[in-house]
């Protein structure tokens, strides 16, 4: 089978020849071709022209930003596509966790709703996913109350009201 994957994407290049010469030592003949996005999105969210895709689709680890993936209406659900109501009972279970997700204020709850989804989603395996790369932020230790949060490795400074400086003598 072929997997197709955007062309200007060095990144999913790399990963699409390790996962096709890992299915090769195990007897799957599997093929990587590399097309201009543009095209890609016109095979997996119009006519459905492919038979796998190597894609980063839900935003990282805060779920509000695949909201379009889980959603069994979202525009880049990949399993069962433009369906009226959800068709299978698990995708009516995310669409019920997600939507109680976005308006729960606490935190905890989010979570367990979230966890459901992300154990829903490993049990159907609707999508295999490959990785999440690790973040390193480093900052001298003179610095207190800082929090880097793991949404963006670019977000140390979030809480920067709270931050401050530990005088030395």
């Amino acid at each position: 089978f072929t997997i197709i994957s955007n062309r200007e994407n060095e990144y999913r290049a790399k990963v699409g020849t390790i996962i096709c010469d890992s299915l090769r030592k195990i007897g799957i003949d599997a093929r990587l071709s590399m097309i201009d996005f543009n095209t890609l999105v016109v095979r997996i969210a119009d006519t459905y022209d492919y038979e796998a895709c190597l894609l980063g689709l839900t935003g990282g680890i805060e779920p509000v930003g695949g909201m379009n993936v889980y959603l069994s209406s979202g525009r880049t659900h990949q399993w069962y596509p433009n369906q009226p109501k959800p068709a299978t009972p698990a995708e009516a279970r995310i669409d019920e966790l997600m939507n109680k997700y976005l308006k729960e204020p606490v935190y905890e709850k989010q979570r367990e709703y979230f966890n459901e989804v992300q154990r829903i989603m490993a049990e159907e395996q609707f999508m295999i996913y490959t990785v999440v790369p690790y973040s390193y932020v480093a900052v001298r230790n003179k610095f207190g109350n800082l929090k880097p949060t793991v949404l963006d490795h670019r977000l140390v400074l979030w809480n920067c009201e709270e931050l401050f400086v530990r005088l030395t003598p």
